[in-house]
């Protein structure tokens, strides 16, 4: 798995964005799963960069909620993983739950495609965490397992 998403990286340009929407969409197939890749930038805030859902108007408004409502330090999954270095397994996850502790923006998202379990690990340079990735299952008695949460740091 790692040798074919090393070459589907390779094989794209040197454009960030783009390289980051392959590593998303290669991520996804493999794990079968939503991923949000997120940088922190400039202003602090944590900026969704890159997405794959297997339902394309689903990965459409995701981008686009992500883009318009960039996360605070510490709030979510993604803000957490970033603010405490530590990666994320929650293997089971109540929809509803997931919903009434999420962003506004992301409520009418989660209602339509709800979430049953996430894993998420900060991507680091140079011993600097410059953002996150992160996993979720979209159908219900679907999880992970600690060598999917392996797979996503590797």
């Amino acid at each position: 798995v790692l040798g074919h998403a090393s070459r589907a990286f390779v094989e794209t340009s040197l454009d960030l964005r783009s390289t980051l929407a392959t590593v998303a969409s290669e991520v996804g197939t493999v794990l079968g799963s939503t991923i949000i890749v997120s940088l922190v930038e400039t202003d602090g805030r944590i900026h969704t960069a890159a997405v794959h859902h297997p339902v394309p108007a689903a990965r459409e408004l995701l981008q686009a909620i992500g883009q318009a409502s960039p996360t605070q330090l510490g709030e979510g999954f993604t803000g957490t993983v970033v603010r405490t270095g530590q990666s994320l397994f929650i293997p089971s996850i109540d929809p509803a739950v997931v919903r009434e502790g999420v962003a506004p923006a992301y409520r009418t998202f989660l209602e339509r495609h709800p979430i049953y379990a996430a894993i998420a690990t900060p991507l680091r340079t140079r011993g600097r965490i410059i953002g996150s990735i992160g996993a979720t299952r979209n159908h219900p008695g679907e999880t992970y397992t600690h060598a999917d949460l392996q797979l996503l740091q590797d």
